[in-house]
């Protein structure tokens, strides 16, 4: 449950893609919003307020917030294609603000994160006025997704079952899913991981994401 200080509905936002040349080099300037960086190829080094991020490689994506002055250096050997979704929210509550600033700065980009952002730009490219309800609220949704699964990442009470099964849920779709990727996203072993699930759900984990997936073919059935 979401509740009333944690707005995060955009007066305004911002939504794109580009590649940049080997070398090429963006800032310094200063960020007035919360902005999600999706890189898709390349590397892109961040400097934020003189202190430099691990480099982000492709298939992850970082979080900006506002208030803080950038830099970013891109991959020198080859061209770097990167997406944006940000939003302006010019009042966020203190508790947001806080809970924002607690989050990890970068996470590997998941199938959930991925589709949202694909409808997010295919919203933003065909919808020109920047004023459009489902793209605001698309971009809102976007950065949802990066805090629910920033907080899965650092939440110390969830279960190694629990954060597997938050896991597969979240890569439903992806059809390379399998029990090696799922155990190197829990930070185990395939081995650990299945006496464990099998332990608290019944089943092994493979099992129980083609319970799901065959669920949710039933439900668009």
């Amino acid at each position: 449950m979401i509740s009333s200080g944690s707005n995060l509905w955009p007066r305004s936002v911002s939504v794109g893609e580009v590649t940049y040349p080997p070398g090429g080099r963006l800032g310094p300037r200063r960020q007035h919003d919360v902005q999600l960086v999706l890189v898709h190829e390349g590397s892109m080094s961040a400097t934020v307020d003189e202190d430099t991020r691990p480099i982000q490689r492709g298939g992850s994506v970082s979080l900006l917030l506002p208030g803080h002055t950038e830099t970013f250096d891109f991959d020198t050997a080859r061209p770097t294609r990167h997406s944006w979704i940000q939003a302006n929210v010019p009042d966020i509550p203190e508790e947001l603000e806080a809970r924002l600033a607690r989050l990890p700065a970068a996470l590997p980009t998941s199938t959930s994160m991925a589709a949202l952002a694909r409808e997010t730009l295919a919203v933003a490219a065909a919808s020109p006025p920047p004023a459009h309800p489902l793209l605001h609220a698309l971009v809102t949704a976007t950065l949802w997704r990066y805090i629910t699964e920033a907080e899965r990442r650092i939440d110390p009470r969830a279960t190694l079952a629990q954060t597997a099964r938050e896991h597969l849920h979240a890569e439903l779709h992806d059809p390379d899913l399998d029990l090696t990727s799922l155990a190197r996203a829990c930070n185990v072993s395939a081995a650990h991981l299945v006496r464990v699930f099998r332990r608290e759900t019944g089943v092994p984990p493979i099992a129980y994401l083609w319970q799901r997936r065959v669920a949710v073919g039933v439900d668009l059935l």
